[in-house]
């Protein structure tokens, strides 16, 4: 038993030295091993500049993929998407990231967390995007992308979900009203839900 460990251990010594933090984290999930995909996510985090956030979170996108994809045990599926979500909001929180890698990271982590059931969390990161368009020059994208997502989650058919997002935006006075707009004008039309097969 020992000398398996041991074979493991040198295996994920490999791939953080190659870099290669997918196959690291896909041995991690077969493994059930929480600790070990908080390592494997630390150290990517902390082996890339602002500027290769976007390879980043590639590697995150992938890792959300599998996790829900390939994990069949609801209770370590929702610890690992929480760790990934934790590791996306640092992309999207960087303010070394690049533009294009912050929306990237935004875009996954609405995913990652809507996976989860936790429409507060959706609902701030739309506010963020769609606010950041009268902070900074340039940032008419973020909310552009802001508003898409409002889009991408009606189109999502859980109309429960959408119902919960759009009580998170705010109503008036603000950018995000837009987002608020969107998200409730979609739960006025009704609609089926479609039921959690995440189980």
């Amino acid at each position: 038993m020992e000398k398996l460990q041991n074979v493991v251990h040198l295996m994920f010594q490999r791939c953080y030295h190659d870099g290669t933090y997918g196959h690291a984290l896909g041995v991690a999930f077969e493994a059930r091993e929480c600790e070990k995909v908080e390592e494997i996510l630390e150290k990517l985090s902390s082996s890339a500049s602002g500027k290769d956030a976007n390879s980043v979170v590639e590697t995150l996108h992938y890792a959300l993929d599998s996790a829900y994809n390939l994990i069949p045990s609801k209770a370590f599926r929702g610890k690992a998407l929480e760790l990934i979500a934790k590791s996306l909001m640092k992309v999207f929180a960087d303010v070394n990231a690049s533009a294009s890698a912050k929306r990237n990271a935004a875009c996954t982590l609405v995913l990652c967390r809507q996976l989860l059931g936790d429409a507060n969390a959706v609902g701030e990161i739309i506010v963020q995007l769609i606010d950041g368009s009268s902070s900074d020059a340039g940032d008419d994208d973020s909310a552009l992308l802001g508003l898409q997502l409002c889009f991408d989650i009606i189109d999502s058919g859980d109309q429960a979900f959408v119902t919960k997002v759009a009580s998170c935006l705010p109503k008036q006075g603000n950018a995000a009203t837009a987002g608020a707009d969107i998200v409730e004008g979609s739960t006025a039309e009704g609609g089926d839900t479609v039921e959690d097969d995440s189980t």
